[in-house]
């Protein structure tokens, strides 16, 4: 096979292990987040040196790149003047199949080859790697202490993203992604068990003396910083909770869109007042059930009519025992 990459400047290499046989001048996923590029050939367990910093030149797909930005590999990608489908770099994120590192110097969507500071983090992100099996293990700790007693607003760590869309309905913005994978192959079955993708955490442990106090662990707020011209939506959401699930899981346990719990320490718990508490006077719908495209569901039409209206049934468990909420269209006759 045609060599794909080769060192450019000052390579530091490091022994590997080949876990399957390697090509030279192929770049491969090292794991832990680091390429790497064997300068020849390594059989499946023998150990050679790889090449994992300093500058490489490898194929380059038909797209630009500025210097700096952050290169991916993409192991079907078409290099330009090359045979397609053989592999090369590219700054297009969604073709890749593990990361580079950041150009090292410009591309264009004419280049054949690329230079790339392999290894190397772009300057607009921070990257953190970790595999250790550790307990209690951080990939990032921030620990502030606030004393001002003059108000403010502290923040242990802030994000902002400018949305600045080149074209209408490009793409999608998120100032915090949280993502937890249960890898494939791995089987969870002992211990305590939980994972989340995002945990807000209100720790309670001073004294508290004020009416208007409001404590959240995890809190969304929807704003306005300037004019903002809304001609066309589908949802605009305080919290939007969504299934993106395709097995069929049910059976196995309990699954729910929204957990609300109250464990306490496991024999004591504090009174809650309300599971759901909704403050405000601008909202025409308690709830808004879009459930006709169900072939079963927990509402179902019920029999008889209240004062001429039409009756549904809402399916609710109390106690495992099944029970019904009757709802009516507005009625017709007193």
């Amino acid at each position: 096979m045609a060599v794909k990459a080769k060192n450019s400047h000052l390579g530091i290499y490091i022994p590997h292990t080949a876990a399957t046989d390697l090509t030279g001048g192929t770049p491969f996923d090292l794991g832990n987040g680091l390429c790497g590029l064997p300068p020849t050939d390594i059989a499946s367990g023998d150990t050679d040196s790889v090449q994992v910093q300093n500058i490489i030149e490898a194929d380059h797909v038909a797209v630009v790149g500025a210097i700096n930005d952050a290169v991916w590999w993409d192991s079907d990608g078409d290099p330009y003047n090359g045979t397609a489908g053989t592999g090369a770099a590219t700054t297009v994120q969604a073709d890749g199949d593990f990361k580079m590192g950041s150009l090292s110097e410009a591309a264009t969507a004419t280049d054949a080859t690329c230079k790339i500071w392999l290894n190397r983090v772009s300057s607009n992100e921070i990257e953190i790697s970790n595999s250790t099996a550790v307990t209690g293990e951080r990939g990032i700790y921030v620990n502030n202490e606030y004393t001002n007693a003059a108000g403010g607003v502290h923040k242990g760590i802030q994000v902002d993203v400018a949305y600045n869309p080149a074209t209408a309905g490009y793409g999608t913005t998120i100032g915090l992604a949280g993502k937890v994978t249960l890898t494939t192959g791995k089987t969870w079955s002992g211990g305590q068990a939980l994972l989340f993708g995002v945990q807000g955490q209100l720790n309670l442990t001073g004294t508290v003396n004020h009416a208007q106090a409001l404590f959240a662990a995890v809190r969304g707020v929807l704003t306005e910083t300037a004019t903002f011209v809304c001609t066309a939506f589908e949802f605009i959401d305080g919290m939007y909770i969504d299934s993106l699930l395709t097995t069929d899981i049910s059976g196995a346990g309990i699954a729910n869109l929204l957990h609300l719990a109250n464990h306490g320490n496991g024999t004591t718990r504090s009174t809650i007042d309300n599971a759901i508490y909704i403050r405000g006077i601008a909202v025409t719908n308690l709830f808004n059930f879009k459930v006709a495209d169900q072939a079963s569901g927990f509402v179902s039409p019920a029999g008889g009519k209240f004062h001429g209206g039409t009756m549904k049934q809402l399916s609710v468990l109390i106690d495992e025992v099944q029970y019904y909420m009757l709802a009516s269209t507005a009625p017709t006759s007193s």
